[in-house]
């Protein structure tokens, strides 16, 4: 047992991997309007990322309560899911002041993200599952459009927002092919 009362070396009970594809593609549908309404986009980016942000948080949450088994899995999904509320909230709440600061909020929450998309990465890799490589190259390109985002700042406009839909389009991806390898994640009890 752990320090948190969880089982060590117990896969979860993945029943509900399709949350994860159902998140990714609110993600992918945020960056395809951010591309194609760029001007509309940053006018009203702050409302949109803080719906988008709290969906995802709400789905990767449920996603932990109804995994049966805990494990370093879940604890970063929940972790996830506490980050993408804790900042669609704060979008929410405080829009005039979350425009300015949007660029680096999402900076940040793409850099988490990433981080989080990376050690699930080497989750599955432990677990020996197949397709981890794709997850850690994804989770690789969030992290660094995260970086590219927060250190574009200088640039202008233009820039902040075909980074955060690059960003939001790697991150939608990785979640639709998470919750896919998920689907075939084989349980094995130690």
């Amino acid at each position: 047992m752990s320090a948190f009362g969880l089982k060590n070396n117990v896969t979860p009970d993945i029943r509900h991997w399709w949350l994860f594809p159902l998140s990714g593609l609110v993600l992918i549908a945020l960056g395809i309007w951010i591309f194609t309404g760029q001007m509309i986009a940053y006018l009203s980016i702050s409302l949109m990322f803080a719906i988008a942000i709290l969906a995802t948080g709400f789905m990767e949450l449920t996603f932990v309560i109804f995994t049966k088994l805990a494990s370093g899995f879940t604890r970063r999904a929940l972790l996830g899911a506490f980050i993408d509320l804790f900042i669609g909230i704060y979008l929410w709440f405080y829009p005039l002041i979350s425009l300015i600061v949007v660029p680096v909020a999402l900076a940040l929450w793409l850099i988490l993200r990433g981080i989080l998309a990376i050690t699930s990465a080497w989750h599955l890799r432990r677990q020996n599952q197949e397709g981890w490589k794709w997850l850690l190259v994804c989770g690789a390109l969030i992290l660094l459009t995260g970086i590219i985002l927060l250190a574009d700042m200088i640039w202008g406009t233009e820039d902040i927002i075909l980074h955060t839909g690059a960003g939001f389009l790697v991150a939608g991806l990785f979640r639709v092919y998470l919750g896919y390898r998920l689907r075939s994640f084989k349980v094995t009890r130690t």
